[in-house]
């Protein structure tokens, strides 16, 4: 398999990304109601199927002008503050990749690195506050580490999965969960899983062809 990701790949991720957050819709907003409004998966479901229609988006021809444009819609399509801080991490990847015509495995690293720094200048959160963070996270790490890109977007899916896992022992440190205290223990965060979610989309689109690794392909939690 080739070692970047172009503007095609970047497209086809957030096709599978609205694919998948359309699958698990009813997952993420059950998810949500055990601390929030429970309208996580509607709203995510809203500002995906937003940007497959866009014609602004489809016409993007550079990395750096179709992940601005990325961020700008699904900021305003899902609204309050996980749309935003959804937003802004495209928007900081869009930084990361001005002047490039493709992301190698480090170039991707460092991209989401810049769009999780956008996420932490208004965020706060950090591992273990039971938050989108705790599943993006370890997959930078994983994307770091990983010597190919192909076993790093993997990596990177297999540990945002696990992240999101985790927060199901974590009280909740941000956010309305807050007020909850001790009763946020045992619920999975919603951010978090929609944020594997995401993840997991790019590593599938990465490949034409699930093949041998059908079994890694499979859902570690929702649906696919």
């Amino acid at each position: 398999m080739k070692e970047y990701l172009d503007i095609r790949d970047l497209k086809s991720w957030l096709k599978k990304s609205a694919e998948l957050i359309e699958g698990n819709r009813e997952y993420l907003s059950e998810l949500d109601s055990h601390s929030g409004d429970g309208d996580h998966g509607a709203n995510l479901s809203r500002g995906f199927q937003a940007l497959m229609k866009s014609e602004e988006t489809t016409r993007s021809e550079t990395l750096a002008s179709y992940l601005e444009s990325v961020g700008a819609l699904l900021g305003d399509r899902i609204g309050g503050s996980y749309g935003a801080l959804l937003g802004l991490f495209f928007k900081g990847m869009a930084v990361a990749s001005e002047g490039k015509e493709q992301l190698e495995r480090e170039a991707l690293a460092k991209a989401f690195e810049v769009g999780k720094d956008a996420i932490f200048s208004i965020g706060k959160a950090k591992l273990g506050d039971k938050t989108m963070v705790d599943a993006l996270l370890p997959a930078i790490q994983a994307l770091q580490r990983e010597s190919n890109l192909g076993e790093a977007l993997e990596k990177a899916a297999l540990e945002a999965s696990k992240g999101a896992e985790r927060t199901k022992t974590m009280k909740a440190s941000l956010g309305r969960a807050r007020f909850l205290g001790e009763r946020s223990i045992g619920a999975q965060d919603a951010g978090a899983t929609s944020m594997a979610l995401l993840l997991r989309a790019l590593w599938v689109s990465y490949q034409s062809d699930c093949g041998s690794a059908s079994r890694q392909c499979r859902p570690t939690q929702g649906r696919s």
